[in-house]
């Protein structure tokens, strides 16, 4: 299995609706890097709020919208030629995780979408938002 076939499983298929393994068929690439396309988070909290299950703290929590663009993008390189940062796309928070996968969650203004993307090889100081750390991590949710 590649490592964006493990990425989707580990982090999108845990808790959905549909079962924690990709046999659900949907898996395809999407406008913007790899992902689930029937993806569910059907996992709830005790406040009722669906959870993506498979995500460190800070970035599981679905939340109100009823969208949130989860791509996942092998490279750095993959993920600047097909989604960039900019005034239009602002990313808000960058997390690395014990495997070296970069977390980053952010939030398209212009149409209040909020996005996650996880890039599973990159230099992690080249994202400019503010660094969640572990102690941080461990304050929420």
């Amino acid at each position: 299995m590649n490592a964006i076939m493990q990425a989707i499983q580990e982090y999108q298929c845990s808790g959905c609706v549909y079962g924690s393994n990709l046999n659900c068929g949907k898996y395809a690439k999407s406008k913007v890097g790899s992902g689930c396309n029937n993806h569910a988070p059907g996992t709830l909290d005790e406040c009722m709020r669906n959870l993506y299950l498979g995500m460190p703290r800070g970035f599981r929590l679905y939340g109100p919208c009823t969208e949130m663009y989860l791509s996942i993008f092998e490279t750095l390189e993959q993920q600047e030629a097909e989604f960039s940062y900019d005034a239009f796309n602002i990313p808000v928070w960058k997390y690395r995780n014990s495997l070296g996968h970069i977390f980053i969650r952010g939030l398209s203004p212009r149409i209040n979408l909020p996005f996650l993307h996880i890039i599973l090889k990159g230099d992690f100081a080249l994202y400019n938002c503010l660094e969640i750390t572990e102690d941080m991590l461990n304050q929420m949710d």
